[in-house]
């Protein structure tokens, strides 16, 4: 059943924007854009089984990027899961930074689209950015 809810979420999805989901990995990924001096920039992801799966996420961007970003992930439900807050744990590597975060398995999530919301504080240049999730069985 899940499966098939994958499998339905990826098809509702198909035409909402740059969004890449390997389907033998249980990784999907979103390519935020903040245009120049906007101050959000906003995606999807498609979730895999957050009931039973963790959340491992890797956030990408260049290192000019000031430290006034914030990423949050928001289901469904509206709850608002901050993974980014700071740069504290980041890894620099050649011209970008990369922040492993981690979510917990989430009982009351769905299977479904979930939107990703970067925020900056001040609008400065135009600039990318990469979340990717892969999700990984909380049983093991």
């Amino acid at each position: 059943m899940a499966r098939l809810t994958l499998a339905l979420a990826f098809l509702a999805l198909a035409c909402t924007g740059p969004m890449t989901v390997d389907p033998f990995g249980e990784r999907s990924t979103a390519r935020l854009q903040f245009e120049d001096g906007a101050t959000e920039a906003v995606g999807q992801l498609l979730a895999f089984d957050p009931k039973s799966h963790s959340l491992d996420i890797l956030i990408e961007l260049p290192l000019e990027q000031p430290d006034n970003v914030e990423v949050f992930l928001i289901p469904p439900s509206g709850i608002r899961y901050q993974v980014l807050g700071s740069f504290q744990n980041c890894e620099v590597d050649g011209s970008a930074r990369r922040c492993p975060r981690r979510l917990p398995a989430l009982p009351t999530e769905t299977a479904d689209a979930w939107r990703v919301e970067a925020l900056r504080t001040e609008p400065s240049g135009a600039t990318s950015i990469e979340v990717s999730v892969s999700w990984k069985s909380a049983r093991n």
